[in-house]
């Protein structure tokens, strides 16, 4: 189902929320979803507001016949039904929909659980071709995808199960809106024209018409280190705080060192450049996430851990793998901390200025 199909005959005005999720992480994002939706009910001539949810938008003189909620992953389920069970009370002659990746991954849980009338799984097709109503709330940059889905199929990851379907655009400078832009493709270099797409960004950037880029999504090394030229393209188009994706084994070490001297040769100081690495995953345990550390050490790069969660883990307790315990894991966040911060000031932990060869393991102590 999508948003098409949800009756609005008799629907005047429509309430968009975004859960209020407890971490600064998950609120930094830009609901690009409900921004989308609201040009798409905006169309049929509806009145639509937005507001982040809390326990006194009762109190804000909303009148809606439909509401309209975003979800993330699943294992903040819990917010979903919070922000419907509040709605139920306080608007119960509206209708509730839900979209988002909880509501796409587990569909019917989302149904049963949050007791909403319309759980929403496709994208629609109408609402992709509008400009998100970006006046709703308060930024200074717009998001982008010059794809939807994913080439890869791991088993980790909910991309592909998300968008299915793999699509790339040939341009998006007719897109640009403003001088931040912000990427949220899920694999951006896969795009097999990448080279067209950084070219109109440096066309842009020379027009002062963008100043920052930035990819949400590590970029993929396996690719960039079969295509060298596009570094110095996306120093060009102005990309800042270079990510690379190392969520696989410790052999795609070649293509990380690749990767990172491509990038370091088109201008970018390693320092910028961070690696993103998967932990807390059943086929890796804490050794071989350290060893993954110690390398982003040599190099003089940044480790970002990024925590496994199951995708149809719904339950607010902290999902621990087999593999792992609670201490690796604490240990892996602290180690990271301190990785980044040695990596900041070009420092050990001893106060030495920093070289490759005099790095230490930094351990965590309780």
């Amino acid at each position: 189902m999508n948003i098409e199909d949800v009756p609005i005959d008799n629907v005047k005005n429509i309430l968009l929320i975004e859960p209020n999720y407890p971490t600064s992480e998950e609120n930094k994002y830009i609901p690009i979803g409900l921004l989308k939706i609201a040009s798409y009910f905006r169309s049929k001539s509806k009145n639509v507001f937005f507001t982040k949810f809390n326990k006194k938008i009762n109190n804000k003189g909303y009148n809606p016949d439909l509401i309209c909620l975003s979800s993330y992953f699943t294992y903040r389920a819990a917010y979903t039904k919070e922000t419907v069970d509040y709605c139920r009370k306080y608007f119960p002659n509206a209708k509730i929909v839900v979209g988002g990746i909880y509501a796409i991954l587990l569909p019917e849980h989302c149904k049963e659980y949050t007791q909403c009338d319309y759980v929403i799984t496709e994208t629609s097709k109408e609402a992709e071709e509008l400009t998100p109503a970006y006046d709703l709330v308060h930024t200074n940059h717009q998001v982008l995808f010059t794809t939807r889905g994913c080439v890869r199929r791991c088993d980790f990851c909910s991309a592909y199960k998300i968008e299915p379907k793999w699509t790339c655009k040939k341009t998006i400078k007719n897109e640009i809106l403003f001088k931040n832009v912000l990427f949220y493709d899920n694999n951006l270099l896969a795009n097999p024209y990448i080279e067209d797409i950084l070219n109109e960004l440096i066309e842009l950037k020379k027009q002062r018409k963008i100043k920052y880029v930035r990819a949400q999504s590590g970029l993929d090394a396996r690719i960039l280190s079969k295509k060298p030229h596009l570094g110095k393209l996306l120093k060009k188009a102005g990309f800042k705080g270079i990510t690379l994706s190392w969520d696989g084994d410790f052999e795609d070490l070649k293509y990380i060192k690749k990767a990172v001297n491509i990038l370091t040769e088109s201008k970018y100081k390693s320092k910028n450049i961070s690696i993103f690495m998967l932990f807390n995953y059943y086929n890796m345990n804490y050794e071989d996430i350290e060893r993954k550390r110690l390398e982003c050490a040599k190099l003089g790069v940044k480790a970002i851990a990024l925590r496994y969660v199951p995708m149809d883990w719904t339950s607010e307790d902290i999902y621990i793998s087999p593999n792992w315990t609670d201490k690796e894991i604490r240990k892996t966040m602290a180690n990271r901390t301190m990785h980044n911060r040695c990596i900041n000031y070009d420092i050990t932990e001893h106060g030495i200025p920093y070289m490759h060869d005099t790095w230490k393991l930094y351990e965590f102590h309780e």
